[in-house]
């Protein structure tokens, strides 16, 4: 294995990648810790910039009803950051914004775990694909 893999595409891991959630919804994905969520967790309280406390540790501090509402804050900031054709039940499109981002992400927790799975993922952020790294 190529150490090239390994690298993150910074990028992508603050302003997003574009993937394939399924039956024609595409959804851009910030990183989970990225720059964005980590300052929105010191903005909140829940994280200390001079702290040695790691970005998981902090999501995990938080939890209940409030602790979704601010994991949903955040995933709205910083993560799920925009879509496509993501539709009502009338078949009109949805326009994305970080409001209609919280509102779906807290009514339908299935779609936020599933984003929250794409989001840990380094798959979506490396600099190079796998396959890449392995022709070169």
């Amino acid at each position: 294995m190529k150490l090239s893999i390994l690298k993150m595409d910074k990028e992508k891991e603050e302003n997003g990648a574009w993937v394939e959630y399924g039956a024609g919804l595409k959804v851009k994905i910030g990183r989970l810790g990225n720059e964005k969520s980590r300052n929105f967790f010191i903005e909140k309280g829940f994280l200390s910039s001079a702290s040695g406390m790691a970005f998981e540790e902090a999501l995990d501090s938080v939890s209940g009803n409030e602790g979704d509402e601010i994991l949903c804050d955040v995933m709205a900031e910083a993560v799920l950051l925009d879509w496509e054709n993501l539709q009502n039940e009338d078949g009109s499109n949805i326009p994305f914004s970080k409001e209609a981002a919280k509102r779906i992400l807290n009514e339908y927790p299935e779609f936020r775990n599933d984003i929250l799975k794409i989001s840990r993922s380094r798959e979506h952020f490396r600099l190079k694909k796998e396959d890449d790294a392995v022709k070169n």
